[in-house]
């Protein structure tokens, strides 16, 4: 989903809430979907204040990495599954500060493949390749 339809979203989300009773929730976003994009969010300005000289921010990419690893782990945590094939891709690669770690990897791409996440499933049929041709020689 690109971001101008997440904001055409978001508009007409609370557009409509506006003549509805306050005391209905209808809130098409999760809490999990708000959280995941607070993480791409640091995980952009991770990546940018790492490559920039000067910056307006005052905070380390390491304060950013952590904060886009905490999102990301908190909106996996209750079952998004792009925020889970976001935090195997991290472990896979050793993104955000984190170390490499294959079975961490595995796991929360395994989580997020169960939901039918198309790109995990295909992170794992590489891993499992790559592991078997290793095995081979």
């Amino acid at each position: 989903m690109d971001f101008t339809k997440i904001i055409a979203q978001i508009i007409s989300h609370f557009i409509y809430n506006s003549t509805k009773d306050s005391t209905e929730n209808l809130s098409p976003f999760s809490e999990s979907f708000f959280s995941y994009h607070r993480a791409k969010y640091f995980q952009y300005l991770a990546l940018f204040n790492s490559d920039a000289k000067f910056t307006l921010e005052t905070t380390t990419p390491y304060s950013n990495q952590r904060n886009a690893i905490w999102y990301f782990l908190h909106s996996a945590l209750k079952g998004y599954s792009v925020s889970q094939y976001e935090l195997g891709i991290c472990y896979l690669k050793g993104q955000l500060g984190l170390q490499p770690n294959l079975q961490q990897a595995e796991k929360w791409l395994a989580l997020a493949a169960k939901q039918g996440h198309l790109e995990a499933i295909d992170e794992l049929k590489n891993i499992d390749s790559s592991q078997s041709s290793n095995m081979m020689q």
